[in-house]
C-alpha cells in the first residue's frame, strides 16, 4: 500500500474551499478519473494545489463511499486520523479500527461497525473485479 501523507488543517481548509466553490459536486458519485469533469470545477484560488486537492478528494470520495450516512466531518476526521481507503480500513483487525475511531462516529460503536462492515465488503468487490480482469480463463 502506498504511504499516505497525513492532511493537515491546511490541507483539508483547501478541500473545503473546493467543496463551496463547487457545492453542485455529489463527491459520491462525480468521476474523478474524467479530465472534462475536472476541467468543469471552480480552481479559482487552488489551481496551484490542484493536484494536491484532487488527491484530498478521491481519499475523500473512498471513504464517503463507505461512512455510514457519509457524514462530511466524519470523513474529514477519518482523513485527519491518516485513514484514507477502504482497504486500508479493512487490513486493519476489526476491533482495533472500532476502538481506534469510534469517536469520530459520535462514539457510535455500530456506525464504526458499519463503516468496517462497508470496507470489508468494497474491499471484497475489488479482489473480484481484480481477479476478474486478470484471470487467464479456463
Amino acid at each position: 500500500m502506498a504511504k499516505v501523507k497525513l492532511p493537515t488543517s491546511k490541507d483539508l481548509e483547501r478541500l473545503e474551499k473546493f467543496f463551496k466553490r463547487n457545492d453542485k459536486l455529489d463527491p459520491k458519485t462525480v468521476n474523478l478519473n474524467d479530465n472534462r469533469i475536472l476541467e468543469s470545477f471552480d480552481w479559482t484560488g487552488l489551481i496551484e494545489e490542484k493536484e494536491a486537492i484532487l488527491d484530498l478528494l478521491k481519499a475523500y470520495q473512498r471513504l464517503v463511499r463507505i461512512v455510514p450516512g457519509g457524514t462530511h466531518e466524519t470523513v474529514k476526521a477519518l482523513m485527519k486520523a491518516g485513514i484514507h481507503s477502504a482497504t486500508q480500513i479493512a487490513s486493519l483487525p476489526r476491533k482495533h479500527f472500532i476502538l481506534s475511531n469510534t469517536q469520530f462516529f459520535e462514539n457510535n460503536t455500530t456506525l464504526a461497525e458499519m463503516c468496517y462492515a462497508n470496507a470489508v465488503a468494497c474491499r471484497s468487490r475489488l479482489l473480484v473485479r481484480f481477479m476478474e480482469t486478470n484471470s487467464t480463463g479456463p
